[in-house]
């Protein structure tokens, strides 16, 4: 059987793993455990069980250990790459449990970003710090105090901003879930089995979760357990990418996949000091939560937000393939025409 045949069907193994291990967990999970008891920043109206993250992360660890039983000389041929992903998921699982212990006592912003930050760095400690970034048709290398910090900052952001759109049924999980799909495909057309294995997982986790929660009534929610933890496997994987294919000039891919969320998340927080809101005070201002109460329903704008995601895949596959990916104004491009759709969007909808 042809390599990237064998590869594709490791793949499909590894996400239809994931998948049913997440959708059989959290189906146990609904029955029980943690509530979500709505507050004044809430989408919903009713408690709904909030253990779902634990299917997700479920369904990821088990396909991981799976694969990496079955089909470790194929996957780990790169020396040291075994050793930094039992690390990194070991920081992961970390993330995800702190998140678990959020949806039982809400720990105080301030603590838990905290923690999300020195996790972060730990994280970084095990992969390796990003030390150059696509320009032209070379690369523009960082002094090695940017490149740890730009690094740190990169998981410490995107988990964040993932779980800040955990808030309507369906949204993080489908938009999510696309991403790293979308990932995962540019890892097996580039030969990075280990980011392969760590987004297809992923991938199939998310959508294993979905029938649960991408409903008008949400029989199970994610909570900072699944929202955290999932966040910060993809932006883990972005790095692993990196350095499998450090001449590839595929950083831009990681941002590009979630613009949608990033976007909405980003713009959102740099409003809050002009609507006189606290930086870390919760809020439901974001472009999604507007959006849906005007909708009067969820599904309708998750629905949009996956679209979009499916859009970034094949843009991101596009560029991949004219040798486009690696150019830094065009990473700028998406990001101000996402700002300026956002802006007029958010212009038109009640606060």
């Amino acid at each position: 059987m042809p390599m990237m045949s064998m590869d594709m069907l490791i793949g499909l193994q590894v996400a239809g793993m994931a998948l049913f291990v997440s959708l059989a967990v959290t189906g146990f999970a609904r029955l029980g455990g943690l509530g979500d008891i709505p507050d004044h920043r809430s989408s919903h109206s009713r408690m709904t069980p909030t253990a779902g993250g634990l299917g997700i992360m479920a369904g990821v660890g088990s396909a991981i250990l799976i694969a990496a039983v079955f089909h470790q000389d194929r996957i780990f041929a790169q020396p040291g790459t075994a050793e930094k992903l039992a690390s990194f998921l070991s920081v992961t699982f970390a993330v995800s449990f702190l998140g678990l212990v959020d949806d039982r006592y809400i720990l105080r912003a301030r603590f838990k970003f905290g923690l999300i930050l020195a996790l972060s760095a730990l994280g970084v400690g095990t992969i390796g710090s990003v030390t150059m970034l696509p320009f032209r048709t070379d690369h523009l290398y960082l002094l090695w105090w940017s490149g740890l910090g730009g690094t740190i900052l990169w998981l410490f952001t995107v988990t964040n901003a993932v779980n800040f759109v955990d808030g309507i049924n369906g949204l993080f999980a489908s938009s999510l879930g696309i991403a790293s799909a979308g990932l995962c495909a540019l890892a097996l057309s580039v030969g990075a089995p280990v980011t392969a294995l760590m987004t297809g997982s992923l991938a199939g986790a998310l959508f294993g979760f979905l029938p649960y929660n991408f409903r008008p009534r949400a029989a199970v929610f994610a909570g900072d357990c699944g929202a955290l933890g999932a966040a910060f496997l993809y932006a883990g994987s972005v790095l692993f990418l990196v350095h499998e294919q450090p001449e590839l000039r595929l950083l831009y891919a990681g941002p590009l996949l979630i613009m949608p969320l990033l976007a909405d998340v980003l713009i959102t927080l740099l409003r809050k000091p002009f609507k006189r809101i606290g930086f870390l005070a919760p809020h439901r201002s974001h472009l999604y939560q507007r959006w849906a109460r005007k909708r009067g329903g969820h599904i309708g704008v998750s629905i949009i937000y996956a679209l979009l995601s499916l859009l970034m895949v094949a843009l991101v596959h596009q560029a991949h393939m004219r040798g486009t990916l690696g150019s830094m104004s065009g990473l700028g491009l998406v990001a101000g025409l996402f700002v300026a759709a956002y802006l007029a969007r958010a212009a038109t909808l009640p606060n």
